[in-house]
């Protein structure tokens, strides 16, 4: 599901794909990733890539929860 995450002038970029839509009403409850929830809402792809400000996000956390799922 998690294809990787870079740092590039400032934003990090994630790259995540289709198996995230399966777990975005989870994330959104947990509230660990209200911003991410929205900013994937309405977006149909096979591939998605969003970048977050830096520290906008803890983007840490959510990916560790990512995997254990």
């Amino acid at each position: 599901m998690f294809s990787g995450a870079e740092i590039e002038g400032g934003l990090i970029t994630v790259s995540l794909g289709i198996e995230l839509f399966g777990v975005l009403g989870e994330l959104a409850q947990l509230r660990l990733a209200e911003d991410l929830a929205i900013a994937f809402a309405g977006i149909e792809s096979d591939a998605l890539s969003v970048q977050f400000a830096a520290g906008e996000l803890e983007l840490g956390g959510v990916i560790d929860h990512l995997v254990d799922l």
